[in-house]
């Protein structure tokens, strides 16, 4: 992961908060690029600069094919419908 996410991100409950929201709202299995609408929200809400999305979205990316589970669970190998359950 960047340095960038692991030393210099934004730090708090409310980053927390605010990633909670992203990942509530968003289909773990589309494309990472359909997300960039929520992407550039969580950015100006934490502002950070425009040129931070694409960072925004490799750890978004990291995050949701991080394997949960032994077997391989992911969150991108969830539909919407059998996350909100």
């Amino acid at each position: 992961m960047d340095a960038y996410v692991t030393q210099s991100f934004p730090r708090g409950p409310h980053v927390g908060v605010l990633m909670h929201q992203l990942l509530e709202n968003i289909d773990f299995s589309a494309p990472v690029a359909a997300f960039d609408h929520a992407i550039d929200s969580l950015r100006a809400r934490l502002n950070l600069k425009a040129g931070d999305t694409p960072l925004l979205r490799r750890w978004l990316t990291a995050i949701l094919r991080q394997r949960l589970t032994p077997t391989g669970l992911t969150l991108q190998g969830l539909t919407f419908q059998r996350s909100l359950g």
